[in-house]
């Protein structure tokens, strides 16, 4: 491709309009002027021939070192993609892992919080049937006020969460249109400053474009297809990556749903046993007071 030369453009000279038409007189003067116009017109075809095969040879020499920079142009750029792509797959590759083990030890701190949490109620709970013992009205009175408040302050809890996290993620989102914007107007800036340059050079040029458009073309589309490449690689990367963040991440809540459940079970079962409790010694005071 870079050592086949474009054919020389083909010079079309117009023909010399007719001479007027004149009547011939016998002179002297007349002979010489029309020998004169001959020369003249000779000569200024040879140096019309000559100026031609001139701007052939430059146009030329200006068309073959245009084709090799723009070689060279898409050799490097090539180079800078590949090298980008491998660059995003590894921060992929180590943001994926970090992610996955940050969830591992969110979901191990939570199953040990939930254990301690259960092991907590139920010794609340014991203490309260004790209480309870001693004076049922008292006790379920205490629970109740508890409870609401517990109530009370995780639904505050996991509203004041739910707003910071909204805000988070507004905040983030923010930040992102700005910086896509900002790229796209540099990128548009880019873009109308390499127009405005390539057509200034483009316009300079007299001859061989058609060879050096083929080249350019060429070049871009062998660029596009390596970004593509590199774009597919990075965004299959990145989905692999994504899945098994999911995929763990799932499992670590399936556990703690199940170690929670196992938890709230337990604490159920004691309320339930305790409940009976209270119901059969009320039941049985009611029939001594009856008796009685």
């Amino acid at each position: 491709m870079g050592s086949s030369k474009p054919p020389s453009p083909t010079v079309i000279y117009s023909q010399p309009p007719p001479p007027p038409t004149t009547t011939d007189v016998p002179s002297q003067s007349y002979e010489t002027q029309v020998n004169l116009d001959e020369i003249a017109n000779a000569q200024a075809r040879v140096n019309a021939e000559f100026g031609a095969e001139i701007d052939r040879s430059q146009n030329e020499f200006f068309t073959n070192q245009d084709i090799r920079r723009e070689q060279a142009s898409a050799g490097e750029q090539r180079m800078t993609i590949g090298k980008q792509g491998e660059e995003e797959r590894a921060t992929v590759l180590a943001k994926g892992e970090q992610e996955r083990r940050g969830i591992e030890t969110s979901g191990a701190q939570q199953r040990r919080g939930i254990e301690t949490s259960g092991a907590q109620q139920r010794l609340g709970i014991e203490t309260s049937g004790s209480q309870q013992r001693l004076g049922i009205q008292e006790t379920g009175k205490e629970e109740r006020s508890t409870q609401k408040e517990r109530y009370a302050g995780e639904q505050v809890l996991i509203g004041a969460r739910g707003v910071e996290e909204r805000r988070g993620i507004e905040t983030s989102g923010a930040q992102q249109r700005l910086g896509i914007e900002t790229s796209g107007s540099q990128q548009r800036l880019g873009i109308q400053e390499t127009g405005k340059e390539e057509r200034s050079t483009q316009k300079e040029r007299y001859a061989g474009e058609e060879s050096l458009t083929k080249v350019k073309g060429t070049e871009e589309r062998s660029a596009i297809k390596e970004t593509g490449s590199e774009t597919r690689s990075t965004v299959q990367t990145s989905g692999t990556e994504q899945r098994l963040g999911i995929r763990t991440a799932g499992e670590e809540e399936r556990e703690t749903i199940g170690k929670s459940a196992t938890e709230q079970r337990a604490s159920d079962l004691q309320k339930e046993m305790f409940r009976r409790y209270a119901e059969n010694r009320d039941y049985e005071q009611a029939q001594n007071q009856y008796r009685t």
